[in-house]
């Protein structure tokens, strides 16, 4: 199902050995594929709107490390 923008989304994301993050976003770009298949969504942006502070730190270290 594409998602439409500014639609307000809560996001989950699971960490080995952390409690699973969660965020609260709005979505800020959507792709999708139609095919005859349907419709295939093939990724979204989403804006953080509600994360804790050390949520937020531990995130931007992940992303320094691994991108």
């Amino acid at each position: 199902i594409p998602l439409p923008l500014n639609a307000q989304a809560a996001l989950i994301i699971k960490v080995r050995d952390r409690f699973p993050l969660l965020i609260r976003s709005e979505v800020i770009w959507s792709t999708v594929i139609k095919s005859s298949e349907g419709i295939t969504l093939l990724g979204a942006g989403f804006s953080f709107t509600d994360i804790f502070f050390d949520d937020r730190q531990f995130l931007r270290e992940m992303v320094a490390k691994y991108a």
